[in-house]
């Protein structure tokens, strides 16, 4: 083997350079040289020039300076460029190219030699291992030379700029504290392209020009010069340029300002869009380096509506005076606390009419409310327009009394003194100004039958012996209904009621019926088939769906806030909706015009301490009572708030340890059955539990009580009931639908096991028609919502044409039956 002077390493006989410096090694020696040389001026090495710690081996160099104590040569992986030439290595920023480094010890002495890179930055390299421990080269035993990798990887930002660094690997001797070698190379780091555009502003309004600001900043690591232009799609406007050109440094940006011009003005009309592209491209090539889209809308000198409005003014200082004298609308007064058979007439003094027949009632406590009007829709101050009917709701007790059936054909003062014998009230009388003597309806008169809440009105037409036969108009439209009866001198309010069995729009019903004999002016009320609307949530807002001939239509009330609007629920009179939302992440309670045409109000706030769930309206006309559920530090409670009270508290019963959630009403309101969970991250159905109360539809928590039994439970657990809702009266029964897993059940009470009705291929959340026709949608929307669906008898399924989860459905009262 023939040993290199210059680096000291090994190369075959019949090498003449060296494999590893490139040194001619056929050079004839002329001076013999000792295999030890002991150092000038003095013997061997004595202890003193020995780091403590450190015994040379006999034999070799210990008195070699720390200079030139490490031979370290370089190699690239890369490529096989003779060394002479200098190594060097290549690299794009954001990837890794890597350099073998050989390390031998050439002291005389056992050492530990940390590696490093010098001319990069610490984050731009990485050596493996980064530590070489080696004896002295020529000892007899050991390890005197070793390969370490060394990467190299520049990042890809601005700070990596595309040039070559020189560098150096060096290795320092940990017992010298020096660096004892080290060996040079060169990195190339290649260039790169990330471009980030600017734009202010991205749309600019004037009559005939707009002004840009266009800025690109180079995110790359080598410089770039960009030209700049801009096109419009039509080729219609013109642009000025400010600077053309501009050369952006690493991490740097350069632009330019911009002016479009318009080809002509709009005098008269609509703001017209001219949206435009900016350009920057490479100078001497026609490919866009990066671009971006800015609108340029130009206003008219004056909008499309001014000629217009310059006519409606004209107009209307014509009528003006006439509007002076007879105001279009009528301020709707208050009618809280009079009596029901004094309503018709105080309306139409007015100039307003009552809005339907039979009139909405409300369970009350107070003795001196039953008959009395204890709600109004719409409210006191209202606007409403001559002849616009008004509805109202009267205070009844819950004692059921019977209605007497011979009142028909009596005459009116002796059918109103019935009445009030029976515990009941007189209604609207048509016509209002019949007197005391004048006869009540003989045909056409069907008296309500069976029993009814004490204090409710009872409505009485009055027969005019000079008036005309009421023509029948069921089975037809309500528009045209309403024209044949106004054409015969009768005025009419139409009453949306849910019916199937006709096409909707069409009388199912009217009161008086044919043949009645009314005096002009008298009022008959017409009852329009109608399908229900929908209201539901998507994951992200509420959505209300009406079903007219063209399909169903859905309209967002609650648009997304935060993270999402949920779980609506109707009130009883079809106005109102409420609803959880979470924009704070924990959830609060809000209620919304049906229409959609006011802001939500907050009921009630949720905090860290009250996260509120799944809120329902009592189930009784008029009322503005809300059931919804509170979770806090792992325990539930059931709340109660009154939407009619502006800031009222919320009162809530005492904590149970469960989670609460989805309650429903019993249609009476002495019972609410809400679910019950384990608390935890994931939340179980554990059951039902059952509170009552003897005050029905109550806001007072302390008026409600719970046994603690858990009800409805399954020998699966994790098939415990997820949902519940409890169905109107329909022929005087009710039932209670809840979900098990993926099936539907229906029970008498929830205090019984039910019968399975139906299996669906995802958990239901359930909602009831007020003609006893079950729905189901989906219970969580965080995938793909569920169609809604109708269950049918034999648990058939037929969609609504509408999507969406915890759906609700308006509580459309049904035709009258007399």
């Amino acid at each position: 083997m023939r040993v290199c002077p210059a680096c000291q390493r090994e190369n075959p006989d019949d090498t003449d350079f060296c494999q590893f410096c490139g040194e001619y090694l056929r050079w004839d020696p002329t001076v013999a040289t000792p295999a030890v040389r002991p150092p000038a001026g003095g013997p061997g090495p004595g202890p003193a020039q020995v780091p403590p710690g450190m015994r040379p081996i006999p034999g070799t160099r210990g008195d070699r300076s720390p200079a030139d104590a490490v031979s370290i040569t370089l190699r690239s992986l890369q490529t096989d460029a003779d060394p002479r030439e200098g190594v060097r290595a290549a690299c794009a920023p954001g990837q890794t190219t890597s350099l073998v480094a050989s390390v031998r010890n050439q002291s005389g002495i056992v050492d530990n030699y940390d590696l490093r890179v010098e001319g990069l930055p610490d984050a731009w390299w990485t050596i493996t291992p980064a530590t070489a421990y080696l004896v002295p080269y020529g000892a007899p035993s050991g390890r005197y030379e070793m390969e370490a990798q060394v990467h190299l990887h520049p990042p890809r930002a601005a700070g990596a700029e595309a040039r070559e660094w020189p560098i150096r690997v060096v290795a320092r001797s940990r017992a010298s504290s020096s660096d004892a070698g080290s060996a040079s190379a060169r990195l190339s780091v290649q260039s790169y392209q990330d471009l980030e555009t600017d734009l202010r502003p991205e749309r600019a309004t004037g009559r005939r020009r707009g002004k840009f600001a266009f800025a690109v900043r180079n995110l790359a690591n080598a410089p770039i010069e960009l030209e700049f232009s801009a096109t419009d799609p039509e080729a219609k406007c013109k642009f000025a340029i400010k600077q053309k050109r501009g050369i952006a440094q690493p991490g740097k940006r350069t632009g330019t300002e911009l002016i479009v011009k318009a080809p002509k003005q709009i005098w008269v009309g609509r703001p017209l869009d001219r949206p435009f592209d900016i350009v920057a491209r490479i100078p001497g090539s026609e490919d866009t380096v990066i671009s971006r889209q800015a609108v340029f809308r130009q206003r008219p000198w004056f909008a499309w509506w001014v000629p217009i409005a310059l006519v409606a003014a004209l107009a209307l200082g014509v009528a003006g005076y006439k509007l002076l004298q007879h105001p279009p609308t009528i301020t709707a007064p208050n009618l809280e606390g009079k009596a029901a058979s004094a309503v018709q007439k105080f309306l139409e003094s007015h100039g307003l009419l009552l809005s339907n027949s039979p009139v909405k009632t409300k369970v009350v406590q107070a003795a001196n409310q039953v008959g009395k009007v204890v709600g109004q829709n719409p409210g006191p101050g209202f606007k409403m327009k001559p002849g616009q009917a008004l509805g109202i709701v009267v205070g009844v007790a819950a004692k059921q009394v019977q209605v007497p059936s011979d009142i028909c054909g009596k005459k009116l003062g002796d059918a109103e003194t019935a009445l009030k014998a029976a515990g009941l009230t007189t209604g609207p009388v048509q016509p209002s100004g019949a007197a005391a003597d004048a006869m009540t309806l003989a045909s056409g008169c069907n008296a309500p039958s069976g029993s009814v809440a004490q204090g409710t009105p009872v409505s009485l037409f009055v027969q005019s012996p000079g008036g005309g036969n009421v023509p029948s108009v069921a089975n037809t439209s309500a528009a045209a209904a309403a024209q044949t009866l106004q054409a015969a001198g009768l005025k009419t309010v139409t009453i949306p009621v849910l019916a199937t069995n006709v096409a909707p729009g069409t009388v199912v019903s009217q009161k008086p019926g044919n043949g009645a004999k009314l005096a002009k002016g008298s009022t008959v009320y017409l009852y329009e088939a109608a399908l229900p609307r929908v209201a539901y949530d998507t994951g992200t807002t509420i959505d209300v769906s009406g079903f007219g001939a063209s399909g169903p239509s859905a309209t967002p009330v609650a648009p997304p806030t935060g993270n999402a609007s949920s779980e609506p629920s109707w009130n009883a009179d079809q106005t109102e909706l409420a609803y959880v939302d979470r924009t704070s992440g924990t959830g609060s309670i809000d209620v919304v015009a049906a229409d959609g045409k006011s802001q939500p109000q907050v009921v009630a706030s949720g905090s860290t301490t009250a996260d509120f769930h799944r809120p329902v309206f009592a189930p009784a006309t008029g009322s503005t009572v809300l059931a919804f559920t509170a979770w806090a530090s792992n325990q539930g409670a059931l709340c109660f708030a009154d939407t009619s009270h502006t800031g009222a508290p919320v009162s809530c019963t005492s904590p149970v340890p469960e989670l609460l959630d989805r309650p429903t009403w019993s249609p009476d309101g002495t019972q609410i059955a809400v679910v019950a969970e384990t608390p935890g991250a994931t939340p179980q159905p554990e059951g039902v539990l059952v509170f009552t109360s003897t005050t029905p539809f109550s806001a007072t928590a302390t008026s409600w009580t719970t046994d603690g039994q858990m009800y409805l439970k399954r020998p699966d657990a994790s098939k415990d009931p997820t949902f519940l809702a409890w169905s109107p009266l329909v022929s005087g029964q009710s039932q209670l639908a809840y979900t098990s897993g993926n099936s539907i059940f229906l029970t008498s009470s929830p205090t019984t096991t039910g019968t399975k009705v139906a299996d669906l291929t995802f958990p239901a959340a359930l909602a009831w028609r007020t003609d006893g026709q079950l729905i189901a949608g989906g219970q969580t929307c965080t995938t793909s919502p569920p169609a809604i669906s109708s269950v049918g008898q034999t648990g058939t399924l037929t969609p609504l044409g509408i999507s969406g989860c915890n759906p609700s459905v308006e509580p459309l009262p049904l035709p009258p039956t007399g």
